[in-house]
């Protein structure tokens, strides 16, 4: 019971308060730019992503780290490691989401974003883009989802401590830890961890050729893929 979550003290609500300064600045930012364009972050044509796109590689990568170590750990059989694990999953879902809104955010008209799905190509390496990127959300969140099905059953009976019970009732009231419950979940969890190797890697892929269609001396190259 010690090690149940505590309510916020005046430490935590200071931090929150800061993060939710910046959230706002960085609101009205995107404000400015829907309203007056993408010329007001001052890009160019030498310049034509920006931090934009170095945001997003980097979290992109951020996240391919944190895969591969839950992958490799799961399936090494480390029981040590399952804190490590849980963390970096968590990690791995939060970049590759934040890593998605940075390409909305970098799009002068996120409101035409539904036209990826509706009249995509083949042909354009964006389409690839958006597909691993979704197929790799979803994998990270099963397997972030997954392993803690065996701890909802904690957080429901403590409930009036750790709070959100509607939301925890919602994600685990059908598990009943059975032995067949954890044998399919055991099952389902390393099919995961292989599935999400090659799909981490192939974003970084995807990215790269990306770059490598841009109108720039040096990235128009083949070997980007390998080179990411």
């Amino acid at each position: 019971p010690d090690l149940l979550p505590q309510k916020f003290g005046m430490r935590g609500m200071t931090w929150t308060g800061i993060l939710v300064v910046f959230c706002l600045v960085g609101l009205f930012a995107y404000y400015r730019q829907l309203k007056y364009g993408l010329v007001v972050t001052g890009m160019r044509d030498y310049a034509s992503w920006g931090i934009y796109i170095s945001n997003f590689v980097f979290f992109v990568a951020i996240s391919l780290v944190g895969s591969l170590i839950t992958a490799v750990l799961r399936l090494s059989g480390v029981h040590w490691s399952t804190p490590l694990t849980r963390i970096a999953e968590i990690i791995a879902v939060a970049a590759i989401t934040f890593g998605a809104l940075i390409i909305i955010v970098d799009m002068g008209r996120p409101d035409r974003f539904y036209y990826l799905f509706m009249y995509g190509r083949l042909q354009s390496p964006i389409i690839w883009d958006v597909t691993v990127i979704t197929t790799y959300f979803f994998i990270s969140i099963m397997l972030l989802y997954l392993p803690l099905l065996p701890d909802m059953k904690i957080l429901i009976a403590n409930k009036d401590r750790v709070g959100m019970s509607k939301f925890y009732n919602f994600l685990g009231s059908f598990w009943k830890g059975t032995h067949l419950q954890f044998r399919i979940s055991k099952k389902a969890i390393n099919i995961l961890c292989i599935a999400i190797v090659p799909v981490a890697f192939s974003i970084h892929t995807v990215t790269s050729w990306l770059f490598a269609t841009a109108y720039t001396r040096v990235w128009d190259s083949t070997n980007f893929g390998a080179y990411f």
